[in-house]
């Protein structure tokens, strides 16, 4: 039986850690139940990497939020980029499991830039001197000598193609959802704006001078208040049920 207490579940995209999401934690009140997952096949070495897939991350994502179930009414889910096509169909697969979405950077469509190799590759700089590539190198948890390396996990990037076409024409689920978008995005498509305002979200957020992974102090602050605000919300909500 679940408790009456909200939790928040947090899900990076591919390549990612749980680091990207870590500053969202200290917005949140202690005693709030905060899952920053790391997905299957990432944290460790190419190897690894390259054997994930979509089922392993799927089926981590919702194992996930049925354990804080057990303890929480209600879930909140943060995803970036990938994280964010598996919180939709966690939430398609089974109707309910998580509340309100916080979606950051939802790549229904992707166009990937000069500027997104060139990150990539001077992320492999020891210390890089610009904000996106240096953002690029901590937000990846995937160890390799050298970025030629990735050209060899195919596997796990078709999977993200594969789980980009179905998202991308599925209904939303009938949840709350707030998306926000980089307007420096280096990957991920402006088609993917339209494609969420198709869905009639509670809110699209435009966040200015940021990248896919790079987001300014200004930007994160609106982040963490949309996320204490649906916090907030909920528990309100979860009060106003239990009495």
């Amino acid at each position: 039986m679940s408790g009456n207490q909200v939790g928040v579940l947090m899900v990076h995209g591919i390549q990612g850690s749980p680091k990207q999401l870590h500053f969202l934690t200290e917005v949140l009140p202690e005693s709030t139940i905060i899952n920053n997952l790391l997905l299957p096949g990432h944290g460790a070495g190419i190897m690894q990497f390259r054997q994930s897939g979509q089922k392993q991350w799927l089926l981590s994502v919702v194992d996930a939020a049925q354990k804080m179930r057990k303890e929480c009414s209600k879930v909140i889910f943060v995803g970036h980029s990938m994280g964010c096509l598996l919180g939709l169909l966690a939430e398609k697969e089974n109707p309910g499991l998580l509340t309100d979405m916080i979606l950051l950077c939802c790549p229904y469509s992707l166009h990937p830039t000069f500027r997104y190799l060139k990150n990539n590759i001077l992320s492999f700089q020891k210390i890089p001197s610009d904000p996106y590539v240096l953002a690029t190198k901590e937000a990846n948890s995937v160890s390799a000598k050298t970025p030629l390396a990735y050209i060899f996990c195919a596997h796990p990037y078709m999977e993200l193609l594969r789980m980009i076409h179905s998202v991308s024409r599925m209904k939303l689920p009938s949840v709350s959802v707030n998306y926000f978008f980089a307007d420096h995005d280096e990957i991920v498509s402006p088609h993917s704006i339209d494609i969420a305002n198709l869905h009639k979200a509670n809110s699209i957020h435009i966040l200015t001078n940021c990248g896919h992974h790079y987001f300014t102090d200004e930007a994160k602050k609106t982040i963490k208040d949309v996320l204490l605000s649906s916090y907030i919300e909920t528990v309100s909500s979860n009060e106003s049920e239990s009495q």
